[in-house]
């Protein structure tokens, strides 16, 4: 979990990461966490295999690790 200390400036962040994030990636990513869908229901809407979308999510979410790392943000 990052610590995040201005609002306002981590939506950007954040969204300035998702935005560098290929289609697939950033499409699993809000699918799944933003709308709540279950992996299965992902895969379904992306038309992929359940395998396909957990690697989308894994390397998103590690996309934008790197990248929150990247602009001064930290692990709690």
């Amino acid at each position: 979990m990052f610590s995040f200390s201005n609002l306002q400036d981590t939506a950007h962040d954040v969204q300035a990461a998702l935005a560098r994030l290929r289609t697939e990636e950033r499409s699993a990513l809000l699918l799944h966490y933003m709308e709540d869908f279950p992996v299965a229901k992902v895969a379904a809407i992306m038309h992929m295999p359940v395998g396909t979308v957990k690697s989308h999510l894994k390397r998103g979410r590690d996309k934008l690790e790197t990248f929150l790392k990247q602009n001064g943000y930290e692990k709690e």
